[in-house]
């Protein structure tokens, strides 16, 4: 547990680059994160889709490896690499056995500053993203998410999809992704961030060292920024719905956050527990009430969603057409009892240990703590390391009913609910979401 309640303090290689170690001596492998702050929110129109699009490309070689030798090298040491793209970050990732360390960081900084755009690969990768956008066309939920977004944020980048559209995908040019790449991945700034048993010190020597051979990183006198900025995105309220093919109703319920920026990882924590206790588990209210006590669906669930254009609290679900009417009224019901009553003592002690169990679980994960320390990071700025957050559970009253019940009220009024129906919309569905959640309730054709 000592080194669980270490210190992790930033460490700058150089002016763009911030490194984070969080020293694990117990266990065998290491994880390690490139993280930068750009996503598809920072997009203006004509670049929609470019972030997701460089990070396919990074894989396809650099000035010293092909593709192929990029994943035989990693694969034959028993690790994996892998990438991923958000409205607000792009992260490229690395977990393999400690001794390999150097490895990955050589390979991750030859795919970031190093990579080899060729036409042929760029053309089959347009064809690969194609694909993965009419996989997701597919996927009734994932384009019940987008279209939920395209709501919130129609007039911000926030509110595109991660991938672009086809037409976006069809637009872009090899000379526009280089040109992206280079003024947000190589001139722009980055976080790395480390779990597994290695020292801050070296790991700090063995970057700056090898950063030296990178000539692509000689920045110009006025760096490029995200063409838009992180600033707050305007949140747009509605009742929707939007016509689908499936078989289910697809309910989300969100509120806009409107995050203050003096909001900590502590406010982060605090939203955690409440919506672990009202429906992010088997016994939480909303799936006890809802699924066990009436059957009303399969799968219910809250969540809280912290970025940097903004915050947003929700609630997502499944339901049959002829059961929508029985399911939007527990529903409010329960949404109403949270706003009026709050949470039960017995709920709030229960998701905190709940949650320190799940922290417990995952203190031995090299994976979750290198993508937990630079969310945390990112988020503002603060380290708090996994053991001191779990000595924070144990602490009585530190998450106390009164303290939890004050942000329910600050924030989460039912009257403040945005809600999206997605899916099939017979006329007798539209009319039994009108006759429950208002008569503004409108059917919305998105693009």
């Amino acid at each position: 547990m000592a080194k669980d309640l270490q210190t992790i303090l930033p460490i700058a290689v150089d002016s763009k680059l911030t490194m984070l170690v969080d020293e694990m001596p117990q266990v065998a492998g290491v994880a390690i994160g490139f993280w930068f702050p750009v996503g598809s929110g920072h997009e203006l129109p004509v670049e929609a889709g470019l972030t997701h699009f460089v990070e396919h490309m990074l894989f396809k070689g650099t000035k010293n490896r092909s593709a192929l030798e990029i994943s035989r090298q990693v694969d034959r040491v028993g690790g994996y690499l892998n990438a991923f793209t958000e409205r607000d970050i792009m992260c490229l990732h690395c977990t393999l056995p400690a001794e390999n360390v150097a490895l990955a960081l050589d390979i991750m900084l030859e795919m970031v500053y190093e990579p080899v755009f060729c036409a042929a690969d760029f053309g089959r990768e347009k064809d690969i993203i194609r694909n993965e956008i009419l996989s997701t066309d597919d996927d009734i939920e994932e384009c019940a998410h987008d279209s939920l977004f395209a709501l919130m944020y129609p007039k911000h980048a926030f509110g595109q999809r991660i991938t672009g559209s086809l037409a976006d995908i069809e637009r872009q040019s090899l000379a526009d992704l280089a040109d992206y790449h280079q003024r947000h991945l190589v001139q722009g700034t980055c976080l790395v961030t480390i779990a597994g048993p290695v020292r801050s010190a070296a790991m700090h020597d063995l970057i700056a060292c090898k950063l030296l051979t990178y000539s692509t990183r000689r920045f110009p006198a006025t760096l490029s920024e995200p063409a838009v900025e992180s600033a707050a995105a305007d949140f747009a309220a509605f009742r929707a719905m939007v016509k689908a093919p499936g078989s289910q109703i697809h309910f989300f319920s969100v509120v806009p956050l409107q995050r203050p920026a003096a909001w900590q990882t502590v406010d982060f924590w605090a939203f955690s527990l409440i919506s672990a206790a009202y429906g992010e588990s088997m016994s939480s209210r909303l799936f006890t009430r809802l699924r066990e006590e009436r059957g009303l669906c399969y799968n219910v669930s809250s969540f809280i969603s912290f970025y940097k254009f903004g915050a947003m609290w929700g609630v997502n679900a499944a339901t049959s057409p002829g059961q929508l009417a029985e399911f939007v009224d527990v529903y409010l019901a329960e949404a109403q009892r949270l706003y009026t009553l709050g949470l039960e003592k017995i709920e709030i002690e229960e998701a905190v240990t709940r949650m320190a169990g799940s922290l417990a679980l995952a203190a031995d994960d090299t994976e979750f703590r290198m993508k937990r320390l630079a969310r945390q990071y990112l988020f503002d700025g603060t380290t708090t390391p996994i053991g001191e957050i779990r000595r924070q559970f144990r602490e009585v009253n530190v998450y106390s009913k009164d303290y939890l019940d004050a942000y329910i009220r600050q924030y989460l009024d039912p009257a403040n609910e945005s809600i999206l129906i997605y899916g099939r919309l017979p006329a007798s569905v539209q009319k039994t979401a009108r006759d429950r959640l208002a008569a503004r309730l409108q059917e919305v054709a998105l693009p």
